[in-house]
């Protein structure tokens, strides 16, 4: 009993040497923070905690996934589509597509006189002087006042197919101008869609870039007040600051960016852009790859096409026909009061005549090979806008087969960065890591946040770049914005 009793009370006293070692070494530590002066009031800078730094880049981001996953959680798209519609009404190059179509109404109507009656009249009004055989060598001269009236109708009977073919013609060019004002209107409709998402990612990525910058210097605060309790090296404060340099300048890159994207905005809309994140994508509806060959064959670029063809076929129809000449029916009523005579003459007559350029220097024989020129080129240009329309409809499918991948690839890519720079934080304050990996798990946290802006943004102009290879935008606008 007696060594036992010894036992307790040496354990005893070696645990209450041990708790008063504690003890002092925390009123030394305690002592060692506080100033030494206490007259001396020094400003107090408040370091946010380890855990803060960076919260509010993720929570940027994490709006964005949280609308990914959640689509109720995204703006409408109507109040964009109006806005783009409105801006397509006013666009320059689509009033001068409507320009040209009133051209070929012109056209058209100057091809189709040739069918109809041609009158035309004249009057004439002067001084004449003439001589009028008396038998033998006499001769009665007269000289006074002469008047002339005339009036003339000319009809074409056949002309071989010279004013119907380019009638045809004139008729194919309108309606490929017709087709062509649906094309450009779904260019221009897609071209400032494109503008209005390209100026909303440079303003999401000015955001991130912002918050970036924020969270950098906020670290910088943490690693001074580490310094200042010899926790961290002064070198560790350069190594940060560096990075702050860094963030600053993709700030500066960002801000440049936006600025040069709003002048193009303003181009459609006439104002800059706001903040309008995201809206809800447009339905593709049940477009596949399987449906490109039809979806070719109603494309209006390469209706236009063919309609050219026509047209070209037609004008060297005409040229062939011109060549021949033409046959008309001229009936014409012509009065003349000469002088000395008390009464007016009369002249009427009917003739079924054929009018023909016997010669003109080679110069029809030139207009029919130009005419079978142009033939040969719309042929081929037939052959390249279908080819061009079915790469670009090619390119448009498989954009929205990567962007979709490439969504969810970044969403795990942002998740596991968030993941990754929250514990290098944690275990940077307690020693268990260095700053290069703490700046790094940082710098990976602000590159996966642009990819995902990158990818979001990216996903939504494939869908309109579909829509509008395969001229299905129109459609679908127009469907979208029903009542």
């Amino acid at each position: 009993m007696t060594k036992l009793h010894e036992s307790f009370w040496r354990a005893r006293h070696r645990l209450l040497t041990f708790a008063l070692s504690m003890c002092w070494l925390g009123f030394s530590a305690w002592a060692t923070a506080q100033p030494s002066s206490p007259t001396t009031s020094q400003p107090i800078t408040r370091v946010p905690s380890v855990e803060l730094i960076g919260r509010d880049l993720v929570d940027l981001l994490g709006q964005l996934t949280a609308a990914e996953k959640d689509s109720a959680r995204r703006l409408p798209l109507r109040p964009v589509l109006e806005k783009v519609a409105g801006a397509v009404q006013r666009a320059p190059q689509f009033q001068l597509n409507l320009s040209n179509v009133n051209f070929l109404l012109g056209a058209r109507d100057e091809a189709r006189s040739g069918l109809l009656p041609q009158i035309s009249g004249g009057w004439g009004n002067g001084q004449r002087h003439y001589d009028v055989p008396m038998g033998g060598d006499q001769f009665a001269s007269y000289s006074g006042n002469y008047l002339n009236k005339s009036l003339t109708a000319k009809q074409l009977i056949y002309d071989f197919g010279n004013v119907g073919s380019g009638l045809e013609a004139a008729q194919k060019r309108l309606a490929g101008s017709e087709l062509n004002v649906n094309a450009q209107r779904s260019e221009v409709f897609w071209q400032a869609l494109r503008s209005f998402y390209e100026v909303q990612r440079a303003m999401l990525q000015l955001a991130l870039a912002q918050e970036n910058l924020s969270a950098r210097q906020s670290f910088v605060r943490f690693i001074r007040e580490r310094m200042s309790l010899g926790a961290s090296s002064p070198a560790d404060v350069v190594r940060a600051e560096s990075r702050v340099a860094d963030a600053q300048d993709a700030l500066a890159t960002s801000r440049q960016n936006l600025a040069q994207l709003q002048a193009a905005y303003r181009l459609y809309f006439m104002e800059d852009a706001q903040a309008y994140w995201l809206p809800v994508e447009i339905e593709i509806g049940s477009l596949q790859p399987r449906d490109l060959d039809d979806l070719t064959e109603v494309h209006p670029s390469v209706r236009q096409a063919q309609l050219n063809l026509q047209a070209a076929q037609h004008d060297l129809d005409s040229a062939k026909g011109r060549y021949v000449g033409g046959v008309f029916l001229e009936v014409s009523r012509t009065q003349t009061h000469n002088p000395g005579q008390s009464q007016p003459l009369n002249d009427q007559s009917a003739m079924l005549m054929l009018r023909s350029d016997l010669y003109t220097g080679g110069a029809q024989t030139a207009k029919i090979q130009q005419a079978l020129a142009r033939v040969t080129t719309a042929e081929f240009e037939l052959e390249k806008i279908k080819q061009e329309t079915q790469k670009a409809m090619r390119e448009a499918f498989s954009e929205v087969e990567g962007t979709q991948s490439s969504v969810q690839a970044r969403l795990q890519l942002f998740s596991g960065s968030v993941d990754a720079y929250s514990i290098a934080k944690d275990l940077y304050a307690f020693g268990r890591s260095s700053l290069f990996e703490v700046l790094k798990s940082q710098e990976d946290l602000f590159m996966a946040g642009q990819k995902l802006i990158d990818s979001l943004i990216n996903r939504s102009l494939a869908r309109f770049k579909l829509l509008h290879a395969s001229h299905q935008l129109n459609e679908t606008v127009n469907r979208s914005l029903a009542p």
